[in-house]
């Protein structure tokens, strides 16, 4: 048997390439708690016995827009509106959805529904965990796999070299595809047939 080397490629250049080791992730993704949907980030503690009669009354604090970091900790009795995505502050558990809630001129914030813990929120490491393999070694890399790539921020892979082939079909009745066939012969199918094939399955053919 043959060894069959490595190369490093990037992520530009490997789809299709098989993975020569595995992947696994030094991040957390998402990389923090964040909001599933428009609302309010609430201690889901304060909202319990929540009801449209009897809704909770919380103090609004502040906005968490989508891309910002959450500077600021939430204290029991306060809420801070935020967008879908929007990173969830600290002391918060859980969003209440803004169809559920009604903002007073006053800034108190009533929530007319009770949340659970982490209702509405994906949390840190949810989709990938650090430490997580994200990609077997032997896999064939797709558009998936580059998706996967690009959210861990791995920009390079080192893959196995492609083999090289090279396809010699021999016979005095063959003829190449392009010319007219004479009486007695063939065109040379077999060449062009498995060059392909090879390329398909990741391989450098010459004919």
């Amino acid at each position: 048997s043959c060894k069959i080397g490595t190369e490093k490629l990037s992520i530009y250049e490997c789809l299709g390439r098989v993975l020569a080791k595995d992947i696994v992730s030094v991040e957390n993704i998402p990389p923090f708690d964040r909001s599933t949907v428009d609302g309010y980030a609430v201690l889901s503690s304060d909202t319990f016995g929540a009801g449209e009669s009897i809704p909770s009354m919380l103090s609004l604090t502040g906005e968490i827009l989508m891309g910002e970091e959450a500077e600021t900790a939430l204290s029991s009795g306060e809420c801070v509106r935020i967008s879908t995505g929007g990173m969830l502050p600290a002391g918060a558990d859980s969003v209440s959805m803004v169809e559920h809630t009604e903002q007073m001129i006053d800034g108190t914030c009533l929530i007319f529904k009770a949340v659970s813990p982490f209702q509405n929120v994906t949390k840190a490491g949810d989709d990938v965990k650090i430490g997580q393999t994200v990609i077997s070694k032997g896999t064939r890399i797709t558009s998936r796999h580059i998706g996967i790539l690009c959210a861990i921020g791995i920009t390079e892979v080192e893959c196995v070299r492609k083999i090289r082939v090279g396809i010699i079909s021999s016979g005095d009745e063959i003829v190449p595809v392009g010319e007219k066939v004479p009486m007695g012969k063939i065109r040379d199918v077999n060449s062009l047939f498995l060059a392909s094939l090879m390329k398909e399955n990741g391989c450098d053919a010459t004919e």
